[in-house]
């Protein structure tokens, strides 16, 4: 609670720095809570992905200019970059992920997120970014065949396009736990995910961490 009473107190200089295209000072609020020992997935989850859902919902109501949304999202990618170096995981591991935005998705810096969540619990992750194609994807999982896939949904009207991407999964993958995530399932969505075994719809970075914290404590391949 303490790290969520911290960051509300610079949300707002945090966001209209972010609308300016002020990228120093959005990096300056970043840092200083990083470097006040707050945990990467709290500034994740409660600064940079609210910000940039208010940020989508400004653009949905014609407030703010695709560019400027654009601009929103290179700046905030680029944080990220900045935190990278204290969450990259190099060691020996045996569990694996691929972490992707379904076919046409433009918007990755959700996955970006939970693939960071995912090295943060030390796993090897391939991240295959925005707009995969589904069939594409499924050739990489026959090459890699990891113990997860991840995928992440932003746009509501994106729905169908995953369903169609589980289902081609799960005629080659039939125990392959996979997770779902993103804006879209705000609005709905979820008896998409009540159709699949194996599927767990984890709605923020937050639930995503101890979805794999609970994994490890019970040597679990899959959670139901």
């Amino acid at each position: 609670m303490a790290d969520k009473i911290k960051i509300d107190e610079v949300y707002s200089v945090y966001f209209n720095a972010l609308l300016k295209g002020d990228k120093y000072q959005c990096s300056q609020v970043v840092h200083a809570l990083v470097n006040a020992q707050m945990d990467v997935r709290y500034v994740y989850e409660h600064l940079l992905k609210p910000a940039m859902y208010e940020v989508g919902n400004l653009w949905e109501r014609n407030k703010i200019t695709v560019a400027t949304e654009h601009m929103a999202s290179a700046i905030t990618e680029s944080i990220m970059n900045e935190l990278y170096g204290s969450i990259a995981f190099n060691g020996s591991t045996s569990k694996s992920v691929v972490v992707t935005c379904i076919e046409s998705e433009l918007h990755q810096i959700g996955a970006r997120m939970i693939s960071d969540v995912f090295e943060l619990n030390h796993w090897q992750v391939k991240f295959l970014g925005a707009n995969t194609p589904n069939s594409e994807l499924v050739n990489f999982l026959c090459l890699n065949q990891p113990a997860m896939l991840a995928i992440s949904v932003s746009l509501y009207f994106n729905l169908p396009t995953a369903e169609e991407l589980i289902m081609m999964v799960r005629e080659h993958f039939q125990l392959l736990p996979i997770v779902v995530g993103g804006q879209a399932f705000s609005r709905g969505g979820h008896e998409i995910v009540a159709k699949f075994n194996g599927v767990t719809h984890l709605p923020d970075v937050i639930s995503m961490d101890r979805y794999l914290k609970n994994l490890d404590k019970n040597g679990q391949g899959i959670i139901n």
